[in-house]
């Protein structure tokens, strides 16, 4: 679907299909492309807890090292990164590894010089290679990626066409919650179809209270 059939889908739902009058057009084409970035975010969280990609918005891209460093700082690097999934040296991918297993078996990796073996990622901006090379190499790097934001009404979400409807899912989720508790229950139901959409399960059992 275009960036037009969305919010025209949205307004249907929101019972305003002659045009927003509530809801303007600027909060609901926020809202779809925020529901398409917290989708990614969504579909990298399942990645990394349970390795499954179904909905992960993927490319590659090739990046160089500093010859002699085994540091690499991706949103240096890549503008659009979010996080690692693969990377490859000369066509071989590498083994994806932690710097606590890497110091087990060589206790100076860090100073190893020789064609990358090993990457692995620390914390949000740092990825490592091991062994480092000693001249600056090519290395390809694919990783999910911020999505482009959704300007012109042609434009097309690049997550699947398949996950499209669940941007009206979140525009509505958000739009009833702006009228308050009135409409919250419908708010959650629109919300729970998202994140069942995005692969999440939620569970919204009532915490028990302890008595006495």
């Amino acid at each position: 679907m275009t960036f037009s059939e969305i919010r025209t889908n949205v307004l249907r739902r929101l019972g305003e299909a002659s045009g927003a009058t509530f809801y303007t057009t600027a909060e609901i084409n926020f809202w779809i492309n925020q529901g398409q970035l917290d989708f990614c975010l969504l579909q990298v969280a399942n990645f990394i807890r349970r390795k499954t990609s179904t909905g992960l918005l993927e490319k590659t891209s090739t990046v160089a090292t500093t010859g002699g460093d085994w540091r690499l700082y991706p949103y240096t690097l890549m503008a659009d990164f979010i996080w690692p999934t693969r990377v490859a040296f000369g066509g071989q991918a590498l083994l994806k590894d932690t710097q606590k297993n890497l110091a087990r078996y060589d206790q100076d990796w860090q100073n190893a010089a020789g064609n990358p073996q090993h990457w692995g990622i620390a914390g949000l901006n740092l990825m490592f290679i091991y062994p480092r090379p000693a001249a600056p190499v090519n290395l390809e790097v694919t990783y999910a990626y911020v999505p482009p934001t959704l300007t012109a009404d042609g434009d097309i979400p690049a997550i699947g066409l398949e996950f499209h409807h669940l941007l009206e899912h979140y525009c509505a989720y958000m739009a009833l919650m702006k009228e308050g508790v009135a409409r919250s229950e419908r708010a959650l139901a629109y919300s729970m179809e998202y994140l069942k959409g995005a692969g999440v399960e939620a569970n919204l059992e009532p915490i028990p209270r302890r008595r006495g």
